[in-house]
């Protein structure tokens, strides 16, 4: 990928001034700001679209690593909250790898998960093999809830889940309930929106089957594939992305979790906000990655 990078302003702090009206918070992206432009390849991304940072700096989300973050407002009493602008990338979770977490400081119900490596075992893995050299700005798949969860906690941020500070999981039957789930008001603004960019389907919008043939783009390169509020990218296909709801009536190994935004190789009715697929915690697969959440 080739352009210029932006840069985030810092202005003032979360927690010595109220987040409902944001300016620039400590190296955070506001929901209203305008972003400059920036030149990409021609591997398939739009002109015009974000360049992503490799980090963040510590602020008030208390992110440490990985995607900028956008604030976003909820219906929630519990807020406003933070949320990865982007799925995280092979760069980024090659970092993560390079920090060497001990497989023991996961919890309990990831006591199975013995590595963080994507797992080329699964789901045409090998034929997308883990490359952060020669492709960092894809969004890192084949990873498993288990690494997901870690590396966001890694990243000082958590696995999009309930909104409010410290909340975890989200119940997996409120999942579509914008004052509960970070991820779907996020994506729908509030449950205004069946798809990230409005309402109407529109196949070249963002890397769903109709567009990619199954081929995975950089991050946040297709400019007008927008979450519900301005600056968060890619909340319809590219990658599908783990989310912390799940259903705990099973065995660790068979314990089912969501799976958001739809992928690469989905059509309209997967691409939706409210789309929810359903996967065993240990699943790794090639359009399957992730992105991560934060509190104020």
């Amino acid at each position: 990928m080739v352009g210029s990078r932006f840069r985030i302003g810092v202005a003032v702090s979360c927690a010595t001034v109220g987040c409902s009206v944001i300016t620039s918070v400590d190296g955070l992206v506001p929901n209203d700001a305008s972003f400059d432009s920036a030149s990409f390849d021609s591997s398939g991304s739009d002109a015009n679209a974000m360049d992503v940072k490799s980090d963040v700096t510590p602020g008030a989300c208390g992110a440490i690593h990985g995607p900028s973050m956008i604030i976003v407002p909820s219906l929630n009493p519990a807020g406003s909250y933070c949320i990865d602008s982007t799925e995280v990338t092979e760069e980024q979770y090659q970092q993560f790898l390079d920090a060497k977490l001990p497989q023991n400081s996961q919890p309990s119900f990831c006591s199975a998960n013995t590595s963080f490596q994507p797992d080329l075992s699964q789901n045409q893995c090998a034929q997308h093999p883990f490359d952060p050299t020669n492709a960092p700005k894809l969004p890192v798949v084949c990873v498993d809830w288990c690494d997901a969860y870690a590396y966001c906690a890694w990243a000082g941020k958590r696995l999009c889940g309930e909104i409010g500070r410290d909340a975890g999981a989200v119940d997996i039957q409120f999942a579509n309930t914008a004052v509960h789930d970070q991820w779907f008001n996020a994506c729908s603004a509030e449950g205004k929106h069946a798809y990230c960019y409005g309402d109407t389907y529109d196949g070249k919008v963002c890397n769903g089957a109709d567009r990619s043939q199954d081929k995975l783009l950089p991050v946040g390169s297709l400019a007008k594939c927008l979450g519900g509020y301005p600056g968060i990218f890619d909340m319809s296909g590219n990658a599908g992305e783990w989310e912390s709801a799940c259903s705990d009536a099973a065995p660790d190994g068979a314990v089912q979790c969501t799976v958001r935004g739809g992928s690469i190789s989905e059509l309209s009715g997967q691409l939706t906000c409210n789309q929810t697929d359903i996967q065993t915690r240990p699943t790794a697969s090639y359009n399957l990655g992730f992105r991560c959440c934060g509190d104020l």
